[in-house]
């Protein structure tokens, strides 16, 4: 879910983080995924991340920020 705050000269979206392990349904934090997707190349556009039971996610931003998981 997307918020919109206003602000005096425009809108600011606040993003979250929707990704679920698909596996073991646990809700990554937003705080977990945003320091390892600012590290990636430009290029890439997901990132790989290994949960806490122990299988590998794709996470990745939709077109309103939010953050969503998926299995590779």
């Amino acid at each position: 879910m997307t918020i919109r705050v206003f602000i005096p000269n425009g809108v600011m979206r606040l993003a979250e983080s929707k990704a679920v392990c698909p596996e073991c349904d646990r809700k990554i934090p937003f705080e977990e995924i945003e320091s390892k997707f600012m590290k990636k190349k430009e290029e890439y556009r997901y990132i790989r991340m290994k949960c806490k039971c122990k299988i590998f996610i794709g996470i990745t931003q939709d077109m309103r920020g939010d953050f969503v998981a998926f299995e590779l």
